[in-house]
């Protein structure tokens, strides 16, 4: 009978320890299973098909072709045509296409593709972006990128560091772009170029000369584009859409809706608007936040023009804080600030003639913009909403 009691003893014990150590397994096949991270495999240089001629040019297919493309800078001058979505996450740290001195100097035609996840982290190095230096003649068109993650230190943008006498046309980005100077969603630095139809979902932070969809224009254009995300920056010319638009200079048919916040300059849709520059048929919506010389569309106008543009949102500052900008020393031409929002003044310093301040019910009549061109140029819903560009949705 004794030796039967222990037998069972045993049995249970055994039962016992058994189920403990399958616990402990599967708890650990479990922890283990939640922190790893599935196996990427990393890209493989691979010559992409085609000759790089404007006629015949390189293909790129996939992430093993366009990692080729940033490892060739012995190709930089040639030209390429996307033909299929690409996810770059495998890549961890993306080198840019072009820097200085070995630029970009072809073309890149993204098809209307998309490029997922492009990650750099240079913190220390100018030129940052997709394309670091595209120079004279470049030419970047119909390429969309989503969820980049970018960092830098001077002339750094979610598409193009610095875009040198060459174009961008109907580009796109979301995501976060982050620098010292020089920093824009889409582009860093347009110098001697223009950006058509560009978009920037991007949120985008740095210190000085910081916008939404570009940083800095050196007689160069934006038109037919549009920013949303938030802009922050530190220091000064930090613009919604635009951080500095200098040196005859235009930002046509734009908007932006993201807020800007920052110290001096600060604008919603330009932070400083400088040396006989143009802002016209434009509007931003977003808030502008900052300490000296904050507008609601420019920070300050410095001998430039604002013509037949708006804005309506929020402005606050300590110094030279306006409706519509922060100084003015220059011609404004049938513009508007929303009053409902910030009561007034027009400007934080300077002169207001040409700015017209109007309640949220009032922007929302054609009446008010008399000499507005609702034909070809602007739209609006009549009593529904404020004016729109003719070609958004």
């Amino acid at each position: 009978m004794k030796n039967k009691s222990w037998k069972v003893l045993n049995f249970i014990c055994s039962l016992t320890i058994m189920g403990f150590l399958l616990l402990a397994t599967g708890c650990k096949e479990s922890d283990s299973g939640n922190n790893s991270d599935p196996t990427v495999n990393p890209p493989v240089a691979t010559q992409p098909s085609g000759s790089g001629t404007l006629a015949d040019p390189y293909i790129i297919a996939n992430l093993d072709n366009l990692f080729w493309v940033t490892q060739n800078s012995a190709h930089w001058g040639k030209h390429f045509r996307q033909v299929a979505n690409i996810d770059a996450a495998a890549i961890t740290n993306f080198s840019p296409i072009g820097n200085n001195p070995n630029f970009f100097l072809g073309s890149y035609d993204g098809g209307g593709y998309t490029i997922d996840h492009i990650k750099i982290s240079l913190p220390s190095t100018d030129y940052v972006g997709m394309f670091g230096f595209a120079n004279s003649g470049s030419a970047i068109k119909n390429i969309k990128l989503t969820n980049v993650n970018i960092s830098g230190n001077l002339h750094v943008g979610g598409l193009v560091g610095e875009i040198y006498y060459g174009s961008v046309l109907n580009c796109s980005s979301t995501g976060t772009v982050s620098g010292t100077g020089d920093v824009g969603g889409l582009v860093g630095v347009n110098y001697h170029s223009s950006v058509t139809t560009g978009t920037s979902m991007a949120s985008v932070t740095g210190q000085s000369y910081v916008g939404g969809l570009v940083g800095s224009n050196y007689f160069a254009t934006v038109s037919n584009s549009y920013s949303t995300g938030s802009v922050t920056g530190t220091v000064e010319r930090i613009g919604g859409l635009v951080g500095f638009n200098s040196s005859s200079s235009t930002v046509s048919g734009s908007y932006s809706t993201g807020n800007a916040t920052g110290g001096s300059r600060v604008g919603g849709l330009v932070g400083y608007n400088l040396a006989t520059s143009v802002v016209i048929n434009s509007y931003s919506t977003g808030n502008a936040t900052g300490t000296s010389y904050v507008g609601g569309l420019v920070g300050w106008d410095d001998n430039s023009t604002i013509s037949k543009s708006y804005c309506v949102g929020s402005v606050s500052g300590t110094s030279f804080v306006g409706g519509l900008a922060g100084y003015n020393d220059n011609q404004v031409i049938a513009s508007f600030w929303n009053t409902d929002v910030y009561s007034s003044p027009a400007v934080g310093g300077g002169t207001s003639m040409g700015i017209t301040g109007k309640t949220t019910a009032e922007l929302k009549q054609q009446a008010t913009f008399t000499t507005w061109d609702f034909t070809a140029t602007w739209k609006i819903s009549e009593g529904v909403s404020y004016p729109k560009l003719q070609w958004q949705p």
